[in-house]
């Protein structure tokens, strides 16, 4: 009589264990397919912090690496590293050790992933190309324009020139002013011509 009960116990329970087993091989899987994923990303784009698809892998890496403290004391470190003020003459040390601490990321996370790497490498390498640094540059400085003219369009100063500009003397000076400027040559010499 215990044998049949163990059989039927065996055959309740078999099946329930194994489709038990299969779907936590299955969330496994999927995690470390996520985790490899988020390392693929940031390798990716370790030479260009500032991509969107940068920032976002950046920020998952707690939610994916959450159980991983040797991870999670790298992202921290270098997240702290990231509130720091990069400015002035501080800028080449900021850079490097930006770098040095997302090279240690990536390493701790090559290693949980059972990567091997070598740390220099990885801190040294990645391509980036000069033109992507320079366009990346001007474009900041383009926001950073608009962001300057937005604020001077929402300034008393843009009010005051506002009201000056209805009295028609000023409005005349004012054409003239910038009719001069717009006559005289540029003193930016690109090779001989004058912009």
């Amino acid at each position: 009589m215990a044998i049949d009960w163990a059989v039927v116990l065996a055959t309740i329970i078999g099946p329930i264990a194994a489709v038990q087993i299969s779907e936590w091989r299955a969330d496994r899987k999927a995690k470390t397919g996520r985790r490899h994923q988020l390392f693929a990303v940031l390798m990716g784009l370790r030479g260009a912090s500032l991509m969107p698809e940068h920032v976002r892998a950046l920020n998952l890496v707690q939610v994916e690496f959450h159980d991983d403290k040797e991870v999670m004391g790298a992202w921290q470190r270098f997240l702290g590293h990231l509130e720091t003020e990069r400015t002035g003459q501080n800028v080449q040390a900021w850079d490097l050790r930006h770098r040095d601490l997302l090279g240690a990321l990536l390493k701790k996370m090559a290693d949980s992933l059972g990567i091997e790497a070598d740390a220099v490498d990885i801190t040294r390498g990645g391509y980036y190309p000069m033109d992507w640094a320079t366009r990346s540059q001007e474009e900041r400085m383009v926001l950073d324009a608009k962001a300057k003219f937005a604020g001077f369009l929402l300034s008393k100063e843009f009010d005051d020139w506002m009201g000056r500009m209805k009295d028609a003397d000023y409005r005349a000076a004012f054409t003239r002013a910038v009719n001069d400027l717009n006559s005289k040559p540029s003193p930016i010499d690109l090779g001989g011509s004058q912009f």
